[in-house]
């Protein structure tokens, strides 16, 4: 039986959709650690030295500019950004009262 070399091409595309199909479901499961994780570091921002809260802080403004990730993750990440920023405000300001 001789394969001709459109039958070697279908092959290959076949192979190259689900190869891409199989990176593409692992991309999408590595961005969900990801915004988990940077959820969650925001609840830590308190606890960790300043350039750490800092880069946490800065990864999420990165998530709220970015129009490819879901408006339910960029409205979770914004929520917790607001409340996060909120208290470092109220938490410097009764730290700089001189009473």
């Amino acid at each position: 039986m001789m394969i001709c070399n459109q039958e070697i091409i279908v092959y290959l595309l076949i192979i190259l959709i689900t190869v891409q199909t199989s990176i593409n479901k692992y991309s999408e499961v590595n961005i969900m650690q990801s915004l988990q994780t940077i959820y969650e570091n925001l609840a830590k921002v308190d606890r960790v030295d300043a350039a750490t809260s800092a880069t946490y802080r800065q990864s999420a403004q990165e998530v709220l500019a970015d129009p490819d990730i879901s408006l339910e993750w960029r409205k979770a990440i914004s929520d917790r950004l607001n409340q996060v920023n909120h208290e470092l405000t109220v938490h410097a300001h009764v730290d700089d009262d001189s009473y």
